[in-house]
């Protein structure tokens, strides 16, 4: 039997993403057959507006540095992305299931979390030496306050990626229904596959760790650890 929420969640997502989500080549879309195919459909179809407004938004996001105003243009429609998340899976739900650990590499450490070492809220004893990949990082045990800028935040089940980002330091979380996109359509997007997902919201539900570059450890964390 179908549910009433059910009902409606295809009601709010089919009239803008129709059949095909994003089949229609355009300026902003240069890929509709591979985008088609991973839904198992031909490409061809247009466009609803809506669904043209959203293409150049993502186009804006893994085009341009993920900026600031595409991260705030997608967060308005991330009720929708939750809709269509089962309707059309192959481009909104990810691959990973709630609970996988996630990474997220910081090439430089964000004012909220110097913040939060200034503080003193850690201990020397909260802190372990260990390798990842070919560097040294210093593991902390206790979940930190992560207030990210923007309101859209790239993350990876894969931590060869996040290493390759993180010369600074690397988050870790674990994935809840606050992450949205399959990583094989952003993988079409950007040209590149990093098993990418995306978080929406600057709060995260489940407690975000960190290890941060043993040379980074010495300049923004032993100096405040009691």
């Amino acid at each position: 039997m179908i549910k009433l929420k059910q009902i409606i969640t295809e009601a709010e997502s089919e009239p803008v993403f129709q059949n095909v989500a994003f089949g229609q080549k355009t300026t902003y879309n240069k890929y509709p057959d591979e985008i088609a195919k991973l839904q198992g459909k031909v490409a061809g179809e247009k466009d609803t507006k809506k669904e043209a407004e959203i293409g150049k938004i993502l186009q804006g996001w893994f085009g341009s540095g993920m900026n600031p105003e595409s991260a705030a243009k997608l967060y308005k429609n991330f009720e929708l992305f939750k809709d269509a998340k089962n309707t059309y899976p192959k481009i909104f739900k990810p691959v990973t299931t709630n609970g996988t650990v996630l990474y997220r590499g910081l090439s430089m450490m964000p004012q909220g979390l110097k913040d939060f070492f200034k503080k003193g809220t850690t201990s020397k004893k909260d802190w372990t030496k260990e390798k990842i990949g070919r560097k040294t990082y210093m593991v902390c045990s206790k979940p930190v306050e992560y207030q990210p800028e923007n309101f859209v935040q790239s993350w990876t089940d894969h931590k060869p990626v996040a290493l390759e980002f993180g010369k600074t330091a690397i988050l870790m979380t674990k994935q809840t229904d606050n992450f949205l996109f399959n990583h094989k359509f952003v993988a079409i997007m950007m040209g590149t596959d990093e098993r990418e997902v995306l978080h929406f919201g600057k709060e995260y539900t489940k407690p975000v760790t960190i290890a941060v570059e043993e040379a980074s450890y010495l300049y923004y964390v032993k100096m405040y650890t009691k």
